[in-house]
């Protein structure tokens, strides 16, 4: 999980400085895995049709919301000073889901990985915060933009887990999030009338990438869920790979990064090995 992510959000970040429609990279996002894990689900002979009620909750509380912060992380980077930013904070739901599976599914916790969990949350301010810019949406929308995906993407891994306990397995989880996101893309596209993307080799390439990437990504990192004694652990892992990508994306791209912002991005990457590794 943690290098497809890297890889994953290396492309995205490629595609958005081509001027790539974020709709576009959108549908890449979840065509190539829709097919991935229909295929598997067909090798392993695994049931995708269930009850209508499970299915359409899971629909709900997955896609849908899934969907909504795929869009805002996607605008949420393109107006961060450094992308990796934005990553940063959207990934800090490791500290919601943390809190919150202890509530839904007795999951364990200590006053140790409370403290910890503060420590993270601080160094995602610091890494939000920009020296100089008055507190108004103008000059923050970027970061109204993170909180909402940090908020959607929270929610839908603590329900993987619940959905998971009524029977529904990774692979069918991952091919009806998919193609019920990629369903809801394509409405958007039309209703937005987005206009046709010129598609040379070098973007088709990139688009590929990323499908293979985050097919991959979306495997590992359910599975991980599901297995984990704390399903905020993997949280974690994911954030630390965002701040091994805010480094990169500074260096291969050009990114802002400042010395205060790489010891923010450091003290989180500490924070989440402690609580990992506690």
């Amino acid at each position: 999980m943690f290098v497809c992510s890297i890889i994953f959000y290396l492309s995205v970040k490629k595609l958005q400085m081509l001027g790539v429609d974020k709709r576009i990279y959108t549908i890449a996002n979840y065509a190539f895995p829709t097919v991935v894990f229909f295929v598997l689900a067909v090798i392993n002979k695994l049931p995708l049709m269930y009850p209508v009620v499970l299915l359409v909750s899971f629909i709900v509380f997955r896609a849908v919301l899934n969907y909504i912060g795929t869009i805002a992380g996607y605008k949420s980077m393109e107006g961060a000073p450094n992308a990796g930013y934005s990553l940063i904070i959207q990934k800090s739901y490791a500290v919601y889901t943390l809190f919150a599976a202890v509530i839904l599914y007795g999951s364990e916790i200590s006053w140790y990985k409370f403290t910890l969990s503060g420590l993270i949350l601080v160094c995602a301010a610091l890494v939000a915060y920009q020296r100089g810019k008055k507190m108004n949406r103008i000059n923050y929308e970027w970061v109204i933009y993170a909180v909402v995906a940090m908020v959607c993407f929270g929610t839908t891994s603590l329900s993987g887990k619940y959905f998971a306990q009524q029977g529904i397995g990774t692979i069918p989880q991952l091919f009806w999030v998919c193609i019920a996101t990629l369903g809801l893309t394509g409405v958007d596209i039309v209703r937005v009338q987005t206009k046709r993307q010129k598609m040379d080799a070098k973007i088709l390439g990139l688009l590929g990438l990323l499908g293979i990437s985050v097919s991959g990504f979306y495997f590992f990192k359910l599975s991980a869920e599901i297995a984990a004694p704390n399903l905020g652990y993997v949280g974690t892992i994911n954030a630390a790979s965002n701040a091994v990508y805010t480094v990169l994306v500074a260096l291969l791209f050009g990114d802002h990064l400042s010395w205060k912002k790489f010891a923010a991005v450091g003290g989180m990457t500490v924070g989440i090995a402690l609580l990992l590794f506690s």
